[in-house]
């Protein structure tokens, strides 16, 4: 259910409908509220909707889940950045470097 759940937004998401797309994917988070893919595609969609601080928000929070991966680290830093949280940013993308 969960994946059917993610793959219906992730097609709403390529029909450039993010918010159907953030539906879905706050759905499969009901089941699973640490479901990253699910997680990580919400934000992207929150951030074509200009809706920064709830992406922000949800990058910070796949962040905390896998502290090591890059990728996670890397797209926090740029939400930090659109959030005009600069310093912050900086810091992440170093971060994300190692």
């Amino acid at each position: 259910m969960t994946a059917d759940l993610i793959n219906r937004g992730i097609a709403a998401c390529k029909e450039n409908d993010f918010e159907k797309g953030v539906q879905f994917f706050t759905d499969a988070l009901k089941t699973n509220e640490h479901q990253t893919e699910a997680l990580y595609n919400r934000a992207r969609a929150f951030a074509k909707l200009d809706k920064q601080e709830d992406s922000l928000k949800d990058f910070a929070q796949l962040k905390a889940l896998n502290p090591t991966n890059a990728s996670f680290i890397g797209d926090y830093a740029v939400s930090l950045h659109l959030n005009n949280r600069n310093k912050e940013a900086e810091k992440e993308f170093q971060l994300a470097l190692k």
